[in-house]
């Protein structure tokens, strides 16, 4: 697995740097980043002295907690908690080592749409592609279509298309690395408190609206590798999500899952799928779209229950068609 604990710089005089140091409970980077297990550590290290170990090695930091390893971490960037995810299924604290002055916080990063030539998040949150882009749209045109429908970034460079990603925390250059084979920009959009109430509401109006149409989205939620019974590659270049719905209740299928990956996988079960059902998704980033017609046929009774509620019944007019209709009266 990475280093052997025996080849560990441990200096029991050196100074551990506080300020460097962050805890976070039940966050881990489960599975990833891991150059050392320590088994049994209690036994020989205290949390002081791994945050010693993790200083002199070079380490971005380590996980502890209901197992009895401690897991020593290290990363080519910058780990921050926005890399983490929920623990699942058990008890931890991850702690976080960030030197002073190695990287600028994400609070000095200037508000609104940074550019970083040859960097990238390859495979990772890709939503929408919009291919011959160049012909089509300025960046001042992607830049807008990324702000409206709420995404993170904008990848372009020495390809025929647009890369539009979305992430559930705020993208940093922190999060990207190097392009390998190709060259590239990826414009990052960091939106100001306004923006972000703004984002936040419409949002919201759109889950209101998914929420009417029988339809729930789960984030970086799967039933990975279950119930798939249709693939469509290269979806983006065919579909819209709306598309994707639309096939779904054709073909009265249970869900259908997109994400960092070049097709839509649609399931069914032979059961109401619910979120309960899923698991998170390990190794990648995704949404799962389920559908629930009960939903969809409630909301439908509800919303025509409270038409008719507010319907005024009244009386016959019986009339000569030709002839116009009294005055209109309060008393009436």
């Amino acid at each position: 697995m990475g280093a052997a604990e025996s080849s560990l710089k441990k200096n029991p005089d050196w100074k551990i740097n506080p300020k460097a140091w962050s805890g976070h409970k039940n966050m881990d980077m489960c599975g990833q980043g891991d150059i050392m297990i320590i088994s049994d550590w209690r036994a020989k290290y205290s949390v002081e002295d791994l945050k010693k170990i993790v200083e002199q090695n070079g380490y971005s930091g380590f996980s502890v907690g209901s197992f009895g390893h401690a897991a020593l971490k290290s990363f080519n960037y910058q780990l921050t908690l926005s890399h983490c995810r929920p623990s699942p299924g058990y008890t931890n604290t991850i702690y976080i080592y960030s030197p002073e002055n190695k990287i600028p916080s994400e609070a000095e990063i200037p508000l609104g749409w940074n550019e970083h030539t040859n960097m990238d998040m390859c495979g990772q949150g890709d939503v929408e592609f919009i291919q011959n882009c160049r012909k089509t749209h300025t960046l001042q045109d992607l830049r807008k279509i990324a702000e409206e429908k709420g995404y993170s970034a904008i990848s372009v460079g020495g390809f025929d298309f647009a890369a539009f990603k979305k992430f559930d925390y705020q993208l940093t250059i922190n999060h990207c690395k190097k392009s390998k084979g190709y060259k590239n920009s990826i414009h990052i959009y960091t939106p100001s408190e306004k923006s972000k109430m703004v984002q936040k509401e419409k949002k919201l109006e759109e889950k209101r609206e998914n929420a009417s149409q029988g339809w729930e989205e789960l984030v970086n939620m799967d039933m990975c590798g279950q119930g798939d019974v249709e693939m469509i590659k290269n979806w983006r270049g065919k579909h819209s999500i709306d598309g994707l719905k639309q096939i779904a209740e054709d073909k009265g299928y249970s869900a259908f899952s997109i994400g960092a990956f070049d097709f839509a996988a649609f399931k069914k079960f032979d059961y109401q799928l619910t979120a309960d059902h899923c698991k998170p998704s390990r190794g990648y980033s995704n949404s799962i779209w389920i559908y629930n017609p009960v939903k969809q046929n409630k909301f439908e009774e509800t919303v025509s229950e409270k038409n008719e509620k507010y319907v005024e019944i009244y009386p016959p007019f019986d009339v000569n068609a030709d002839v116009a209709p009294p005055p209109y009266s309060p008393e009436y």
